[in-house]
Formats: structure tokens, sequence, C-alpha cells
């Protein structure tokens, strides 16, 4: 998920478990798709800012983070370094923790409704 410039860009959702080949792909395939759409202006000042999920860390998406946004990629290894176990949130934080209590809020309401005895 990103924000740039007040518009939200995904979320992309995987089933199943995020492996490093996985994220590879994303970045190499429809990260693209997402910076193509963007005017011209925006694609000067993006950065890419990911967490400490070892998918995030492996050595076959760090070498491709550097040398497709060289200088602009913030992370655990990153030319900018995001702190392991850092305690600041950033917007997609704020925005995946919103949207995972509203998907539990509706599963759990039609889980009582489901079961609920007449």
């Amino acid at each position: 998920m990103g924000i740039i410039g007040g518009k939200l860009l995904g979320p992309i959702i995987f089933d199943g478990q995020l492996t490093a080949e996985r994220y590879l792909q994303f970045l190499r395939n429809q990260i693209n798709d997402f910076i193509e759409d963007l005017p011209l202006a925006n694609e000067v000042d993006i950065y890419i800012q990911q967490d400490g999920a070892p998918p995030h860390n492996s050595q076959v998406v760090v070498e491709h983070l550097n040398d497709t946004f060289s200088g602009k990629w913030i992370g655990t290894f990153g030319p900018i370094q995001w702190p392991v176990r850092s305690p600041d949130l950033t917007q997609q934080d704020f925005f995946s923790g919103e949207q995972l209590k509203i998907r539990f809020t509706i599963q759990h309401q039609l889980l009582v409704k489901n079961w609920s005895i007449k």
C-alpha cells in the first residue's frame, strides 16, 4: 500500500505466505503499474518505504531496490534506514489498522448472526 499526493495505492493482499520471491515479483511487475499511472512530477519524488518483514529484507529484494530505486527507498537495510522494531507508525499503519478493524467487525457480525439462536 502506498500514499502519493493524498491518493491511496492499494492495498495489495497476497493469498498465502509472502516470501522474498513473491515480494520481488511484485516489485518487478506490479509496482511499475502504479508508478506509470502517476503524473511525471510525482514520479521524481517517489520513495519506497517498507517495514522489517523478512521478505522485505532478503538479499534479492535489497539488491533490486538498490538497482531500481537507487538511494530512494526506506527500510532496515536501505539507504534511508528504518529502525528495527521502530515504535513510529506510518500513514500506512493507520490505514491498515482501520481496514483490519472494519473487516474483523463485519466478519464478527456475520459469525454472530449465523450462530445466533432463534
